[in-house]
């Protein structure tokens, strides 16, 4: 696993074009897990006076990446890289308690904020497609 610069709670993420990512994104605030959710489907029958369910597909989540725009980051460019070619990405979140969440999806969008008083911010988002491992 790469070691090196971190974000502020101590949480590593890496990207590549290769399941497992291997360049580390630097200059990132924070990262979130959506985690997964459940469609539920509705099977009421019109006799019935409570709703019933089951489940339908799993939603496997997204990734919420936040940090400051750094243009010589290798991490960074792949991430933007993905987006503008609508590639597959693959992702290795790694936790300050150990845990892991590996797998891969496509960076669903790209921000930037520009202000004169603070440094460029930057923001992504990977919609997780598959199953990822969460351990």
């Amino acid at each position: 696993m790469t070691t090196g610069p971190q974000l502020a709670n101590g949480a590593i993420l890496l990207v590549g074009a290769t399941t497992p990512g291997a360049t580390q994104v630097n200059g990132l605030t924070s990262v979130s897990f959506s985690g997964y959710k459940n469609n539920l489907m509705e099977i009421t029958s019109i006799t019935e006076t409570t709703k019933k369910f089951l489940p339908g597909l799993a939603d496997p989540g997204s990734l919420s990446i936040d940090g400051y725009g750094m243009t010589e980051d290798a991490g960074q460019s792949l991430l933007t890289t993905h987006a503008l070619n609508k590639a597959l990405i693959y992702f290795t979140l790694t936790n300050t308690d150990a845990s892991t969440v590996v797998g891969s999806g496509y960076v669903e969008s790209v921000e930037y904020d520009e202000k004169s008083d603070s440094p460029h911010a930057a923001k992504w988002s990977i919609k997780i497609t598959g199953v990822p491992t969460v351990t």
